[in-house]
């Protein structure tokens, strides 16, 4: 451990009554006195004071806030049914609030009442949400990759208990709103004069109709925030990751820290012994041979388990500040690490058993390497030489740069790649400052199959641990996973909230399509003597129905229209945090979206419609 060692997270529990911002100010002097007494290694370094909730949610605090949202929207939606089934009730029992107005009741009381009704049927709603809840969180946890842990709950506790009686308020509030307005716009003397018949007035329809396309427009929302996950992750899927994963074994090892393997130099260098490249060299020869093997290779890292990072020099080129040192990814790589991969070689050549010890060290780049930092000639031949970071320690001698290959995209996702440069695990220093042997002590083992991999994992694992004890019984073997499941969990997050989302998004169509189908419904049930005098007057039935499907296109359009005009505006806050290769405005997904909702929409006022049309035009004259 040495000053030159800056990766470090460090924790501490403030005192009560000491806050972020204090200890902030009081750490900022300590690490300028530490950047003036060693400017070397300290110099334009600082500190910066977190709380623990902050440093863990950054963004995952903005995408649970999206999904917050998304649920806000459903409860809205879901409100928006409630109160329409209430309008409806409203209708049945305009004699029953006329006669307690008659007897006294004010306009207070009976608003109270449709409040304290609406408090019954949310209390019912939130008792029935709580009790669900743990089923709830264990339905999530299915479609939740296996490492994201957010979901276990063990109990619910007076938190969520508490949060669910204010929603539960807040809802009887929300959809109880509405017939408590009706209420207090009832006209009492203008229902006592049309007493032989209940209508729906305009503005009770206005009001049903204003709700139904807020629940599409909302709907719409979600539906597009949906489509553009799922564009996404076609698009990421569709980026050539430049190697082929498919039926490739890895098994991380790491050997132990021990006087077997690596050497202290005082004061702060380390030396890898002999023992270090002899047993890789047994194991990567032993686990090539094993039945079923096509090719095998072994690397320091994958992108999964991080990079080093060198900066270089390039011979015959001036010398450049240290502020202006490029900087690659730095790996070291097997003969035949390119073929196990499927990487393509665009030039040169890659290594083999030549790139050994004893001659001129070698390097392969990658296409981003050769077009940044040689984008008008030809790599091939040019001498660099790394130098290990940050403790500003050159390689034991320059490598030339023998091939470049195509670029390695784990992180499928990344706009711009970062350029990458290879070294031959037989061309390594046996001297490393600080602890870089570490990076030398860690292997992945890469084992490409002639077959399925995954019908031969468990005895390929099996054998290859039995070489490895073979070897050294002291070695444990980590993270034994195919290629294409270390791809996938780069995309395991993004998948998951698609899936979050597409859930919402069917509970949305779903709520939206009752809500079509309850209003639509309710206007043929008012409308039907008028049905009947246009039957009784010859009127087509199939008058009727695009009648009603007239009146229902018309809500379903406005919320269409809405909500993609609102759903433009709010998708935005998902394009820098999971978007991809798509933008929020997209015609493709908003498009989709419209016909769907139209679609289910279209099939929920047709059953109405239907209805209207098979009425009989003497019952329906005679309907009160």
């Amino acid at each position: 451990m040495t000053r030159k060692e800056h990766w470090f997270t460090a924790m501490a529990r403030l005192k009560p009554g000491v806050t972020v911002g204090r200890a902030q100010a009081e750490l900022e002097p300590i690490a300028a006195r530490l950047a003036k007494a060693y400017p070397e290694t300290n110099k334009d370094t600082g500190v910066k004071v977190k709380g623990m909730r902050e440093w863990f949610l950054e963004d995952t605090g903005k995408v649970m806030g999206l999904l917050l949202g998304a649920v806000g929207f459903v409860l809205l939606i879901a409100c928006a049914n409630v109160a329409n089934l209430l309008l409806a009730r409203f209708g049945a029992r305009a004699g029953e609030i006329t006669v307690r107005a008659s007897l006294g009741a004010s306009r207070g009381r009976l608003v109270a009442q449709m409040f304290s009704e609406s408090l019954v049927l949310a209390l019912l709603g939130g008792v029935t949400g709580y009790l669900a809840t743990g089923w709830v969180i264990g339905a999530f946890n299915l479609l939740a990759p296996d490492w994201l842990s957010t979901l276990e709950v063990t109990s619910v506790d007076w938190r969520v208990l508490l949060f669910t009686i204010l929603i539960t308020s807040l809802t009887a509030l929300i959809f109880g709103a509405a017939p408590a307005y009706r209420v207090s716009r009832f006209d009492l003397s203008s229902y006592l004069k049309e007493a032989s018949r209940i209508t729906l007035s305009k503005s009770s329809y206005r009001l049903r109709a204003v709700l139904v396309v807020t629940e599409i427009a909302l709907a719409i929302v979600l539906l597009a925030g949906t489509g553009l996950m799922i564009r996404t992750i076609w698009r990421v899927q569709g980026v050539d990751p430049g190697f082929d994963p498919r039926n490739v074994l890895t098994i991380e090892t790491n050997l132990a820290d021990q006087k077997k393997y690596v050497s202290p130099i005082p004061p702060d260098t380390q030396k890898l012994n002999p023992a270090v490249d002899l047993f890789y060299a047994h194991l990567f020869e032993r686990a090539s041979k094993l039945p079923g093997v096509e090719s095998a290779a072994y690397t320091s890292d994958l992108p999964d388990t991080g990079i080093q990072v060198r900066t270089f020099t390039v011979a015959g080129q001036p010398l450049l500040r240290e502020d202006q040192r490029p900087s690659v990814g730095y790996y070291e790589v097997s003969p035949g690490y390119f073929h196990t991969m499927h990487t393509p070689v665009l030039l040169g050549r890659v290594f083999d058993n030549t790139d050994r010890a004893g001659v001129a060290w070698t390097t392969v780049v990658d296409e981003t390497f050769a077009k940044r930092f040689f984008p008008s000639e030809n790599p091939i031949g040019k001498m660099i030489r790394f130098r290990y970071e940050p403790y500003k320690v050159e390689e034991a001698q320059p490598r030339m740069i023998i091939g470049v290959v195509g670029n390695i995209k784990f992180w499928r996702r990344s706009r711009n790649p970062f350029p990458i440069a290879y070294a031959s695990t037989l061309q390594q220093p046996q001297t490393f400052p600080g602890g870089r042997s570490s990076a030398h002590l860690r292997r992945r083992l890469l084992l490409r199959t002639r077959g399925d991999v995954r019908s031969t994992l468990a005895a390929l694992t099996s054998a290859v641990k039995t070489i490895i004890a073979e070897e050294d019984k002291t070695i444990a073997v980590n993270r034994v996973k195919t290629l294409d499941e270390l791809v996938a969990e780069t995309e395991l997050f993004t998948t998951y909230i698609t899936r979050l989302l597409a859930v919402f998004g069917i509970i949305s169509i779903m709520l939206a399509s009752i809500g079509i189908y309850g209003v639509m419904s309710y206007t043929v049930a008012e409308r039907t003597n008028e049905i009947g005098i246009r039957l009784a007057l010859g009127a087509h039935r199939a008058h009727v129905v695009r009648m009603v499907l007239r009146k229902s296109f018309t809500l379903v359009f406005a919320g269409i229209g809405i909500g993609i005009t609102a759903g433009v505006g709010l998708t935005r806050v998902m394009a820098d945090l999971l978007l991809f290769g798509v933008t929020p405005w997209d015609p493709a997904t908003y498009g989709t979206v419209a016909v769907v909702i139209a679609t289910v929409a279209g099939i929920a006022s047709y059953l109405p419609a239907r209805r209207a049309a098979k009425l009989d035009p003497m019952l329906a004259l005679h309907h009160q």
